[in-house]
């Protein structure tokens, strides 16, 4: 005996099937920028950045805006066609993804922060080696008649 879905059901049923992938794309995410927090190699940060970009992009294919909406609009017809238990279970994995993004989106602004951190302290070491440089220039273009007051008091 096999039993027809109703339109709805199977709508929800699609959601949550689009809800997984969706998951699976954050998980990866997640792991990506977790990565990135730890990298010290150029080749390695590269790579991580590709793999972000893979997930992102498959993240965006799964439009999570109008995703969200449409489960929304879904649960409150599964709850008033009498499939509450599908309904429960379609909001708790949008709770989960909710949750998954705020996680990732943590995880972005720390690792945003700890970029910028490393450029700043990037950009003082070269302002420092750029000084000593230019210190060192000066000193050793200076010709034997142009020597310092420093050197010329020493004579």
């Amino acid at each position: 005996m096999t039993t027809v879905s109703s339109p709805v059901v199977q709508q929800a049923q699609e959601a949550l099937q689009s809800h997984q992938l969706l998951a699976e794309a954050l998980m990866a995410l997640w792991e990506q920028s977790v990565n990135q927090l730890t990298l010290a190699h150029a080749e390695a940060w590269t790579a991580v950045l590709e793999n972000k970009q893979h997930a992102l992009d498959a993240i965006r294919a799964l439009e999570p805006v109008a995703l969200f909406t449409h489960c929304r609009q879904l649960d409150a017809t599964l709850r008033t066609t009498g499939h509450e238990i599908l309904a429960d279970r379609l909001q708790e994995v949008m709770q989960q993804n909710a949750a998954r993004f705020g996680t990732v989106a943590a995880i972005e602004q720390e690792a945003e922060e700890l970029l910028h951190q490393q450029q700043e302290e990037l950009g003082a070491v070269l302002r420092q080696r750029t000084q000593r440089d230019q210190a060192r220039l000066r000193y050793q273009s200076t010709t034997v008649g142009d020597h310092s007051r420093f050197l010329d008091r020493q004579r």
